[in-house]
């Protein structure tokens, strides 16, 4: 039987500070404040306060149930929590991330990278996120991949 950690449940901020629920969030550059929230979900998310409130959402999609389906929304609710601490670091116009770091893509470099990506004409991008251990298991798969145009 697998063991599980049952975190505390932490508020997004602190009662006493009415005025930020209706700080904005967003990605610099972008039509959606949180575009795969968006995607997935259909609902925009603009402020601190809808945030919260769309992280019920993503906790809903979280399940303990072993069938597929199940594993598959657990993922999309991890992307999607991602993509709220990302947003979280662009309040008030920060700038999160120096040189050579780029940090969120605007619409218009997606939209100018998008047919080249499709066509082949530049390789697209594999990320690892967190250890690849063993590293021999990280090079069978960059193997793998690195005939379907790649870096």
């Amino acid at each position: 039987m697998m063991q599980y950690t049952v975190l505390p449940k932490l508020p997004l901020m602190p009662q006493s500070q009415q005025t930020e629920r209706n700080k904005a969030v967003s990605f610099p550059d972008t039509a959606y404040a949180l575009p795969c929230y968006y995607a997935v979900t259909g609902v925009k998310v603009t402020n601190l306060k809808e945030m919260k409130e769309a992280l019920g959402v993503v906790k809903s999609l979280m399940t303990r149930e072993n069938q597929l389906n199940d594993v598959f929304m657990s993922g999309v609710a991890t992307a999607l929590c991602a993509e709220f601490i990302e947003a979280i670091k662009y309040i008030d116009g920060a700038k999160p991330y120096d040189e050579p770091c780029y940090g969120h893509l605007s619409d218009a470099i997606i939209r100018e990278l998008g047919v080249p990506l499709v066509t082949g004409d530049i390789p697209g991008v594999a990320v690892i996120l967190g250890s690849a251990r063993p590293h021999r298991k990280a090079w069978i798969w960059l193997r793998a991949i690195r005939h379907r145009v790649f870096l």
